[in-house]
């Protein structure tokens, strides 16, 4: 009988090959290497991991682990957290976007839903992000907005956020320790939370077409009768094990630097979500003063605002860090409050 991990891991890869059909040519190899016929199970998770952008793979590399194939309560915490970072990201993939599309003209938006969208995004949890990602594609499609993510669109069905919005409450009643799960409990959810994770992950297989990457620095490149060229040094944000691959891009046309990127192909800079300030690489940030020796070098998400301040998670921290030693911490500053303008 297959393991949880297993089924869900088969699953995923079933729903990935959809959108990268070239993946399967690499366990196709593996397969014809292997005397029995059949295709290791580890396989198809490292291609999964490295499929998702960082932030949803480094939770399903935990998810996936050995530690954590049992279903008990680290396995539902983890199952919980793996569906809260993918909203979290899908989320800031829309909130991005209408940054983007804000600074060049006015959105509308409907009568009352701005003080909604506000309290909103004041605080990351698994109702508020569930409310933003359906909302926020109400918004884009009221507004002839076209999905950076084109595939959103067909995807983002009325089953989709029920698969949502079914855990919200008792989430919340769990995270809060309002209710007192058995063992035999706990079990029976872990099995239904993956159920509808799956559904999920494979509704949001497309996301695995797309590059996440931190640009760290930008060198113009142009002789005296030639045209300039713009030299991009980037981390791709997608490894299995945080060891990000820098990677040269030459194009005549640029990116903002010093960003993390969502880019719909390496070989076209110009075709681009500025993921900032919602994810950001503090792996990028020069250590000059003694203020930034205490930042950990981690790619960090958006987590509340308040009291002036911004604070963010880490995929890979798990402590609190002040990130406002940061030297791009003020202009992640302005573009969060020019976020938030756009709904008031």
């Amino acid at each position: 009988m297959a393991s949880l991990n297993e089924k869900l891991i088969q699953s995923v890869y079933d729903g990935l090959i959809l959108h990268r059909p070239q993946l399967k040519s690499l366990v196709d190899l593996d397969e014809d290497d292997d005397d029995d016929g059949e295709v290791d199970i580890r396989l198809l998770a490292d291609l999964i991991i490295r499929s998702y952008p960082w932030p949803i793979g480094v939770e399903l590399r935990r998810l996936f682990s050995a530690q954590l194939a049992e279903p008990d309560r680290m396995r539902l915490e983890q199952l919980f957290k793996t569906l809260e970072r993918t909203l979290q990201f899908l989320a800031f993939v829309q909130a991005s976007q209408i940054l983007t599309v804000a600074t060049e003209r006015k959105l509308a938006i409907g009568s009352g839903l701005g003080a909604e969208f506000t309290r909103r995004w004041s605080t990351i949890t698994l109702g508020n992000l569930t409310w933003l990602i359906k909302h926020t594609q109400d918004l884009m499609d009221e507004n002839g907005l076209v999905p950076f993510m084109e595939e959103a669109k067909q995807e983002l069905t009325a089953d989709f956020f029920s698969n949502c919005n079914f855990w919200i409450p008792e989430r919340n009643a769990i995270g809060h320790y309002e209710i007192h799960l058995t063992d035999e409990q706990i079990q029976i959810k872990c099995v239904e939370l993956q159920e509808r994770l799956m559904a999920i992950l494979r509704s949001l297989a497309f996301l695995a077409k797309y590059k996440l990457v931190s640009v760290r620095s930008i060198q113009v490149e142009k002789s005296r009768r030639g045209e300039a060229h713009f030299n991009h040094q980037l981390n791709i944000l997608n490894s299995s094990n945080s060891d990000f691959k820098a990677q040269d891009v030459d194009t005549n046309l640029f990116t903002e630097s010093r960003s993390v990127l969502l880019l719909r192909t390496t070989k076209r800079m110009n075709e681009y979500l500025n993921m900032s300030p919602f994810v950001i690489d503090t792996g990028i940030e020069r250590i000059d003063t003694k203020e930034k020796t205490a930042i950990k070098k981690d790619i960090f998400l958006y987590a509340r605002y308040a009291n002036d301040t911004l604070h963010y998670s880490g995929t890979e921290a798990t402590d609190k860090y002040d990130l406002r030693a940061l030297s791009v911490y003020p202009q992640m500053m302005e573009d969060l409050k020019a976020f938030l303008l756009i709904f008031s």
